[in-house]
């Protein structure tokens, strides 16, 4: 199994578009002549209010943005907003708290003209469709699906899990894409999304997917262990030793031209043995240190290949509690103690078996989501509860 790659995910959702309704002939010719429609008019727009999690609902708005009388909801979350501009982190994406919706009149509806010849919305959802119907019925297609496997397997998205995993998205991009904006980052890594549609399309995607495949594909105990011999070498703890030392280094005095003189050396060594002799009268060994030149360092765990060759043979041959004579360098006099010692390790699977399987999972991620999807797609439709036809006839008469 390959090893998993950090980054940012690539599992993009699209809220649902639902197809435009039909104009009346008056209204028709009223819009083509003036682009607007009179105040008061039977004009209609439908609207495909998306939650995620949930079915398309549709609701049809009168020109001016008011619902037709006898339905209750507000019109306001029927507005759509995309926001390229904003460098901070949007609220957390809540699947099934939040909304959005596509709102779009009719196709014929006039939105420029130069010269006399009219740019219509027609034009504009022709262009959509011609370069991104299909992903985006792709898009559509995979958040259904993700989110009636959350259902049907009793399982949720908390705000906090999304929240936490789009911060590790923005470091990724951060990371990335050093000097830019955010808006530039997702425009270089995620086509141009705003926050909140990357959080939907790509964090939230990713966390229902990342659930769905742990639920559903667990790894076997085998499986599992011949993962960790994959990557045993990684748990090994190696020999290693908690050192203090006092350290004098030879210092140039003050007439010096900084190059270190044999009277320095000789200061320096003086100064090593009445160290020296403190600590063997039980003096504690941090005072002692922090009383000669530059001191030392205290409490530090080392492994083999840290320290100099002189010191390392010292540091590795005595036991905790023990005190080395001074031993020169040529860095300038030292006296080690060793605190703790611990020696080369390989723990057990058991004891590792949380990280492995974590580490399983995330390798498996990297390397099956795409094709965990495919198949889910393929289980749905292998079982009836999902038509593609309609989209077939669609798409095929698109590629004509």
């Amino acid at each position: 199994m390959r090893r998993p790659v950090r980054g940012c995910a690539c599992l993009f959702v699209l809220l649902a578009v639902l197809p435009l309704s039909a104009r009346g002939g008056e209204a028709d010719a009223a819009d083509a002549g003036a682009g607007a429609a009179p105040a008061g008019s039977a004009y209609r727009v439908r609207v495909a209010v998306t939650y995620p999690g949930g079915e398309p609902e549709v609701r049809e708005l009168t020109r001016d943005g008011a619902e037709p009388a006898g339905d209750g909801s507000g019109a306001s979350a029927t507005e759509m907003i995309d926001d390229f501009s904003s460098v901070s982190p949007a609220p957390p994406y809540s699947p099934g708290g939040g909304s959005d919706a596509r709102v779009f009149s009719e196709p014929t509806r006039i939105l420029a003209s130069l010269d006399g010849a009219a740019i219509t919305e027609a034009d504009v959802l022709r262009e959509l469709w011609d370069s991104r119907a299909r992903e985006t019925f792709d898009w559509i297609v995979g958040r259904a699906l993700l989110a009636r496997e959350l259902s049907r397997l009793g399982l949720s998205i908390r705000d906090r899990e999304i929240s936490d995993r789009l911060e590790v998205h923005l470091g990724n991009l951060r990371a990335a894409f050093p000097g830019l904006s955010l808006p530039d980052a997702l425009t270089r890594a995620a086509s141009g999304l705003s926050l909140a549609e990357y959080t939907e399309r790509t964090v939230w995607a990713e966390l229902a997917l990342r659930k769905i495949m742990q639920a559903k594909a667990g790894p076997t105990e085998e499986k599992l262990r011949q993962f960790h011999a994959e990557i045993q070498a990684e748990f090994i703890r190696p020999e290693r030793v908690r050192v203090s030392q006092v350290f004098i280094p030879p210092a140039p005095g003050a007439d010096g031209d900084g190059i270190a003189t044999p009277e320095d050396w000789r200061r320096a060594e003086r100064q090593i043995l009445e160290a020296d002799s403190r600590l063997r009268m039980r003096e504690d060994f941090a005072e002692v240190a922090r009383a000669y030149g530059s001191g030392g360092q205290l409490s530090r765990w080392v492994e083999r290949g840290e320290l100099l060759r002189e010191l390392e043979a010292a540091a590795f041959s005595i036991l905790p509690g023990a005190i080395t004579t001074p031993i020169r360098t040529s860095m300038g006099y030292h006296i080690l103690t060793v605190e703790e010692k611990e020696e080369r390790r390989e723990p057990a699977f058991e004891e590792v078996r949380a990280e492995v399987l974590s580490r399983y999972r995330e390798a498996e991620f990297v390397v099956t989501a795409g094709q965990f999807m495919a198949d889910l797609k393929a289980e749905a439709w292998k079982s009836g509860s999902l038509d593609l036809s309609g989209a077939e006839e669609a798409f095929s008469g698109a590629a004509e």
